[in-house]
């Protein structure tokens, strides 16, 4: 295991000098099994080219904007628009079911009337207690803006807050409109901005980052407005707009409220860094080599939590969104990000499984895999892993087939029915441990890589052998679970919980062809004491997972950046939130969520969906005789 030390719980964060500064920093290595060990690269392709780091913009921005008088405005959030969202629940379990009316509270009650009729996120809620709690003082948003004259930009700073908690793994749930005001920007330069550096931390009032623990960030999520997804409804399809349906027919199908899932910046709980990789400095992320060209203004929306003991001492933090843009280059061609998701569950009455998450097993290791084609032609960048450090282990990321692999067996796949499943890795599929199926992976792979050397490896790669016609099968990346100690004083006494840190990553160089297939494995550890200083004793039997990779790359004959996410199945991938689908496709999907109880898999899409022309069909008479209702009553 990766990095288990104790550590101090600190406000602070990192302090001291900065990996770039120093000229004796290069990447460690990290073992993937006991007989392979590979560089940290961080996810990057080239080490040479993008490491080390510069985290400094966090120093720049507080040298400007550091303390609250520092802003230049300070709205309170219900002035701010009509979606501006901020509900507090104080644990996971009336987060997870929506319950707790006295306890589950709308900190911008102002903004009530702005959910949807029938939302799971109106119901039970308080919008009375939040005065008893902050008074007249309200949740604020602050503007802060700082020019940069030598490349024609700006850094664009908003702070919210005051946020104050106790602990118990609360959740404080959060969203606004135009973050970062980038509407600015792109009313000055309508063809869109090149955003090469941004910043999405919790801080103190002096603008300090504050690190996990004792705040975790679940999720932080920049998307395409409308974003707020508590003031949407549970869709499992939101079309791109009006550009593919006619106008009469997009104005039946498309809602403003509806949630697009693609992510174009994003924050997770697993991307602070060791102290000695530059700790919560690591939150500043981007350079000229991985710029976003973004053309539209943007929202924002996520949720946090305070993760230590209950009723602990209170603190007061801030949530900070900092971005620099500049006008934008043509000499520069922008980085387009797809995140690339496992299978999960979509159980509409738990709000937790409603980031696309799968039921991961504590008590023994486990594997889950999951497969794909490539959306277009391109080149990685950066292959970046998101999991849920409590339980993951490692996760490989092939191009290949699972063929290749040794995944074609039955015992590999889901039991009939199922959309999503992790397998025990002994007793489901017969390996003495995680090093024993990740062993017998790659050692099928170098049987592939043999066989394709034999056949391919000195003709023309435009052959009409079938098996020429795609790349020598390989590993592109390699991620292992990374963590800090930290010991708190609990109920059942002094304890140390691990906290995830940025996992240990590798990765090499891939040109891709659109169409080319990918296998994406994930493995999981099994615990051995209870994971969270808010229930000390409890050692849950399973824990909502993810094996997640953002895929950075630059999309061949693309001028802005491209953005969207994807979820797979061991077939393919059979949701792509930057596709447009056709109606048998969204009855498809829809119908295999409600009668797979989970996320769709591929293989049932056709079935579900032939039964498009019936529904389409009773949709328009059911609207037809709304209308004509309603014109009576009127």
């Amino acid at each position: 295991m990766v990095g288990r030390r104790a550590v101090a719980l600190t406000l602070a964060g990192s302090a001291g000098a900065l990996i770039v500064d120093d000229p004796k920093w290069k990447p460690g290595t990290f073992p993937l099994t006991k007989d392979v060990m590979l560089e940290d690269t961080w996810g990057y392709v080239d080490s040479d080219k993008y490491l080390p780091l510069n985290h400094k913009g966090h120093e720049f921005v507080n040298a400007h904007c550091g303390e609250n008088a520092d802003f230049e405005d300070n709205i309170p959030l219900k002035d701010y628009g009509r979606l501006s969202t901020v509900n507090w629940y104080p644990d996971t379990q009336r987060f997870r079911d929506f319950k707790g009316a006295v306890r589950r509270i709308d900190m911008v009650p102002e903004n009530a009337a702005s959910y949807i009729r029938g939302s799971s996120h109106a119901k039970n809620m308080d919008f009375e207690t939040k005065q008893k709690i902050y008074g007249d003082e309200h949740i604020s948003l602050r503007n802060c803006r700082i020019k940069t004259p030598e490349d024609g930009g700006a850094w664009h700073v908003q702070r919210v807050g005051p946020y104050r908690s106790h602990g118990n793994y609360d959740w404080w749930q959060m969203g606004w409109q135009d973050v970062a005001f980038f509407s600015e920007a792109l009313a000055k330069h309508p063809e869109g901005i090149d955003v090469n550096k941004y910043i999405l931390a919790p801080v103190d009032k002096h603008g300090t980052h504050i690190g996990h623990p004792p705040l975790h960030i679940h999720h932080i999520h920049l998307v395409a407005q409308d974003g707020i997804r508590p003031r949407n409804q549970l869709r499992v399809y939101c079309h791109p707009g009006p550009k593919y349906f006619g106008s009469n027919i997009d104005n039946v199908l498309k809602q403003k409220n509806c949630y697009n899932s693609s992510l174009f910046f994003e924050q997770h709980g697993d991307y602070q860094c060791e102290p000695e990789d530059d700790g919560t400095s690591c939150f500043s992320q981007g350079d000229e080599n991985t710029m976003r060209r973004i053309s539209e203004p943007l929202d924002i929306e996520g949720d946090l939590n305070d993760v230590r003991p209950p009723n602990s001492e209170e603190i007061e933090w801030y949530y900070q969104v900092a971005m620099h843009w500049t006008p934008l280059d043509r000499t520069v061609d922008a980085t387009s990000m797809v995140t690339i998701m496992a299978p999960g569950e979509s159980i509409p009455s738990d709000q937790l499984s409603r980031v696309g998450t799968f039921p991961t097993p504590t008590d023994r290791p486990t594997f889950i895999w999951y497969t794909g084609h490539m959306w277009a032609d391109g080149e990685l960048v950066r292959n970046k892993l998101h999991a849920h450090n409590m339980v993951f282990e490692s996760s490989q990321f092939y191009a290949a087939t699972p063929g290749d692999l040794g995944l074609e067996k039955e015992k590999f796949y889901p039991s009939s029915g199922k959309a999503t499943q992790t397998h025990y890795t002994k007793d489901d599929l017969g390996f003495e441990d995680n090093d024993a199926l990740i062993t017998y992976m790659q050692d099928h792979m170098k049987v592939a890589q043999t066989t394709w050397d034999s056949k391919c490896g000195t003709i023309n790669p435009n052959s009409k052998i079938d098996a020429c016609r795609r790349r020598r099968p390989y590993m592109v990346s390699a991620a292992v679970y990374d963590g800090e100690e930290t010991e708190f004083d609990t109920i059942a006494g002094k304890m140390s919980f691990s906290f995830d840190r940025r996992p240990k990553t590798y990765s090499r160089p891939w040109v891709f062809k659109k169409g080319e297939q990918f296998v994406v494995t994930g493995f999981s550890r099994p615990l051995d004491r209870p994971p969270k200083p808010d229930k000390p004793t409890d050692i849950p039997s399973h824990i909502p997972g993810h094996v997640t990779w953002g895929f950075w790359h630059k999309r061949h004959g693309w001028f802005h950046s491209y953005f969207s996410r994807v979820i797979c199945n061991q077939h393919s991938i059979f949701f792509d939130a930057g596709t447009e689908y056709g109606i048998g496709d969204m009855v498809g999907i829809l119908a295999s969520v409600v009668f797979n109880d989970g996320l769709p898999s591929n293989n049932n899409l056709r079935y579900y969906g032939s039964f498009a022309p019936l529904v389409l069909l009773i949709a328009i008479g059911s609207s037809g005789t709304y209308v004509a209702t309603k014109k009576k009553n009127d």
